[in-house]
């Protein structure tokens, strides 16, 4: 079931609607295999209730971390303050399952972090084990994409970003505008692979994902995936009598609705 154990974080969306929303449908498949979503109908007050959601609140996202709901962890639910868009959404989730895995032990140095690359020879990537991913930028900041994209493929791949004042590295891959994102080799340094779409959360999800599967930068082949699946939520009402309301993190219990 989707609220009893399991591996990956929870996103729950509490709605009056029954049907999924195309920007929930989006953001399975940003997260696909990784976060698992849900949608929770008005119509299931004892939810509601138990996660702190209001009726007025409505449309309501939040994220549950693994784990069983009634574990050591149930407590730890999240609520999305933000604009309800693909960004601001995916970001929230990137960074709150981030949290949820690594809070505990005060987080990895540099874990889903966008590497800058500021030499002329790219020592930056020296002792990196996983294929490295370049995104070339005219912007001074790290785009929220990038950001989101780091913490969501950390691990599997090294996301890093190369100014536009570093054009000794954008000569060496022959890039000329920006954006531009290349796959790299970090041990050769050999551009394996162009990401070649429009730069978005899905399409961008998607060609990291074929990255991080053939774990050397190669496309990935074959048939199309399946569209994700984001299921109906519904519990029974006995069954959440049963057990304790959790409280939300940082928070006093959850209100009544």
């Amino acid at each position: 079931a989707f609220l009893g154990a399991g591996a990956h974080a929870r996103v729950l969306l509490f709605s009056m609607k029954h049907a999924v929303p195309p920007l929930l449908l989006e953001a399975a498949e940003v997260f696909r295999g990784r976060v698992t979503l849900g949608v929770v109908p008005a119509s299931e007050e004892g939810l509601m209730q138990r996660y702190g959601v209001r009726s007025s609140l409505l449309p309501r996202l939040v994220m549950l971390p693994p784990g069983p709901p009634d574990g050591p962890a149930s407590g730890s639910f999240v609520h999305f303050e933000g604009k309800i868009d693909l960004v601001e959404v995916c970001s929230f989730i990137a960074r709150t399952s981030s949290n949820f895995t690594f809070g505990a032990i005060g987080g990895r140095p540099g874990f889903g972090e966008v590497l800058q690359i500021e030499s002329r020879d790219l020592s930056e990537l020296e002792g990196t084990a996983q294929p490295v991913v370049l995104l070339f930028t005219d912007k001074l900041t790290v785009p929220p994409i990038w950001d989101s994209m780091a913490l969501i493929f950390a691990g599997a791949l090294k996301l890093a970003t190369v100014r536009d004042t570093n054009q000794e590295i954008w000569r060496m891959y022959r890039v000329a505008t920006a954006p531009a994102i290349v796959a790299v080799d970090p041990r050769t340094l050999v551009a394996t692979s162009v990401f070649e779409g429009e730069v978005g959360y899905v399409a961008m999800a998607q060609w990291l994902t074929s990255l991080a599967a053939s774990g050397h930068g190669a496309s990935g082949g074959g048939h199309p995936p399946a569209p994700p699946e984001v299921k109906e939520i519904k519990e029974d009402a006995a069954a959440l009598r049963r057990r304790p309301a959790p409280v939300p993190a940082g928070g006093a219990p959850p209100p009544a609705t």
